[in-house]
């Protein structure tokens, strides 16, 4: 994990580089240069002008943004998680430029459009973020319990720390793609057929930058290939909220289950929970103590079947205090914790980014090989938008950084591929329904042969 690269000091020889100061000044220089050289190349035309806005947006950035995300004494972070996003766009702009080029689409027309693609799905991405976790992340109040608004907007606009959600950027990258062919009349199935693999690409680079800093990460882990990260981490900071500065890790098991006769006979309340708290991991002086991952928490101090709330809440509460705390398992065992020394990292947990970097690396293979063989237009996007989903459902059962929703006991990302899913079903009825053929040929086997349409 390295969340900061770097830094880029916030002065050279006391002159500002960030607000109005020298990135500013190169900033308005390079803009004046490409405006330039695009109106010598194809005149002051719509495309030309369609970067102004863009221009005037980073020019923005530049002046009110930047200065506030500044650290004193150390100047601008750049973060691993921002630069492998832009890495992933710049990959799967540029593959989508390459693949557009062989059906007659200049690569003009490309890189022009990605600049809003990038624009509409990083709004996307951010607004999905912050709307899930708004509550527990952005909103800031003030002394009086009122919105501190200042806070509260540079929460939200400070990207590169992290908080991208991919169904976010779909939404609104998709607004978009509906703009983008109706501008240049592109037929719409052959041209999201073309995108598909570029999305599964600039998402596999992407999600290194998730594994750099730290988010979108798993549960414990026993397998080899498991990871730790360090005291500064979310996973770190999430373990020890549920537990580990007492040397046990609680997870939450979904699903309901009824208390067992033996506990009815203990004179304990039958009843049904939604979810049950049980160990997933423990430090080597509770494992002597005849406890072991598996275990469900029956009772902790003296709270009967807890939630896996109340045992977070209390474990977490007595490693603050520095208290002790009881517990006892469904098979019977009974164990006093007390605190330990904070440890120098987290529990192993699953490296749940790299099992998405490789599942979106292998389904952009699959979707660029599958495209020479489709039949009709729409299919590879159709692909996507059914292999992803059901990819991210199963990702998600082994992620912890999403907590469930709506008493569902699944993770907002489950309920939107569930929901895709569905949409999908009336989404190939209309495919296949096309005519079968191609408005474009296979760039793979007629290159510049076809028109854009």
């Amino acid at each position: 994990m390295r969340q900061t690269l770097f830094y880029i000091q916030d002065q050279v020889r006391e002159v500002p580089v960030f607000g109005v100061g020298l990135l500013l000044v190169l900033w308005v220089v390079f803009s004046i240069g490409l405006i330039i050289w695009l109106a010598r190349r194809q005149g002051m035309t719509a495309d030309t002008l369609g970067y102004l806005p863009v221009i005037t947006i980073v020019a923005i950035v530049i002046i009110f943004v930047l200065p506030g995300i500044v650290e004193p004494g150390r100047g601008l972070p750049i973060r691993s998680y921002g630069v492998m996003t832009m890495l992933g766009i710049v990959a799967g702009v540029y593959l989508l430029a390459k693949r557009a080029a062989k059906v007659g689409i200049a690569t003009d027309t490309i890189y022009s459009s990605s600049v809003w693609f990038c624009v509409a799905g990083f709004v996307g991405a951010r607004l999905f973020h912050v709307i899930e976790y708004w509550e527990s992340s952005y909103r800031h109040t003030g002394a009086d319990g009122s919105i501190d608004v200042l806070a509260t907007g540079m929460a939200m606009i400070n990207v590169p720390q992290g908080g991208l959600v991919v169904y976010g950027a779909f939404v609104g990258s998709t607004l978009v793609f509906f703009w983008l062919i109706r501008r240049y009349k592109l037929p719409a199935l052959a041209f999201a057929d073309l995108i598909a693999p570029s999305l599964m690409l600039g998402l596999a680079i992407g999600r290194l930058g998730c594994l750099l800093n730290g988010c979108c990460f798993g549960g414990s882990c026993a397998l080899p290939w498991a990871v730790t990260f360090p005291q500064s981490s979310p996973p770190y900071q999430r373990q020890m909220e549920t537990g580990l500065g007492m040397g046990i890790q609680v997870a939450s098991e979904k699903g309901p289950q009824d208390v067992s006769e033996t506990e009815s006979k203990r004179n304990r309340t039958s009843t049904k929970r939604s979810a049950r708290p049980i160990i997933r991991w423990l430090s080597p002086t509770l494992k002597k103590e005849g406890l072991a991952p598996g275990d469900e928490i029956i009772r902790i101090a003296d709270i009967e079947h807890p939630s896996p709330e109340q045992v977070w809440h209390a474990l977490s509460s007595a490693s603050a205090h520095g208290g002790l705390v009881s517990i006892e398992t469904d098979r019977g065992q009974e164990a006093l914790l007390s605190p330990l020394p904070a440890p120098a990292r987290s529990g192993p947990v699953h490296p749940t980014q790299i099992y998405s970097s490789i599942s979106a690396f292998v389904l952009c293979l699959f979707l660029l090989a599958y495209h020479p063989f489709r039949r009709r237009d729409g299919v590879v996007f159709g692909l996507l938008i059914t292999i992803y989903p059901v990819i991210r459902i199963l990702l998600e059962t082994i992620r912890t950084d999403e907590a469930p929703q709506f008493g569902t006991g699944l993770s907002i990302s489950q309920l939107v591929s569930l929901t895709l899913l569905g949409l999908v079903v009336l989404y190939w009825i209309w495919v296949l329904r096309q005519p079968p053929g191609s408005l474009w040929k296979s760039p793979e086997k007629s290159p510049k042969k076809s028109s854009a349409g």
